[in-house]
């Protein structure tokens, strides 16, 4: 009963998404509360994979319509960025790990270094990601690297101008 509401309540913020081109500050807040509460590794393993590809999703279409959300450094929405910022980085390192064509494909790189040059995302945020990953890969979580997923690694690593450590082209 639980997973038909969530799945309810998911699809009326989808839709309601879908209807507006702009997202108001408050529907931002929202989507990152919801993002934050359900991209998690603990949730039922039949529903995680879904909900990191709805979330990922979500930040991509957020991106594309109106720009990576940033609001004035203030006490007012220091809590807003930081729940934008955490929902970011916990659902690109779990997409990472579960799909990481999603995230390594061009058009999403090229997407992201728009974002970066124009000082709406903090590179940081995809350095972290970037840096989990490649460490599931040296320790062995990690084994699927295809030579497109590791060719667009490295050009993210260079469009995002991001220095990791221990980098060694396989």
């Amino acid at each position: 009963m639980k997973y038909i509401l969530f799945l309810f309540l998911n699809a009326i913020c989808f839709l309601s998404f879908c209807q507006s081109d702009t997202l108001t500050k408050e529907d931002i807040g929202d989507m990152f509360h919801e993002i934050n509460k359900t991209d998690q590794t603990y949730i039922g393993e039949n529903i995680r994979d879904t909900q990191f590809v709805k979330n990922f999703n979500q930040i991509i279409n957020l991106i594309k319509v109106q720009g990576y959300p940033k609001f004035f450094d203030n006490n007012e929405n220091k809590k807003l960025n930081r729940s934008i910022e955490n929902g970011t980085k916990r659902t690109f390192v779990h997409i990472l790990q579960t799909k990481p064509e999603l995230l390594l494909n061009t058009e999403i790189i090229d997407i992201i270094s728009k974002e970066i040059s124009e000082q709406r995302i903090n590179s940081e945020i995809m350095k972290f990601a970037l840096s989990i990953y490649q460490y599931d890969m040296d320790v062995g979580r990690i084994d699927y690297w295809s030579e497109s997923i590791e060719k667009n690694f490295y050009l993210a690593i260079q469009k995002w101008d991001i220095k990791l450590y221990n980098v060694k082209k396989k």
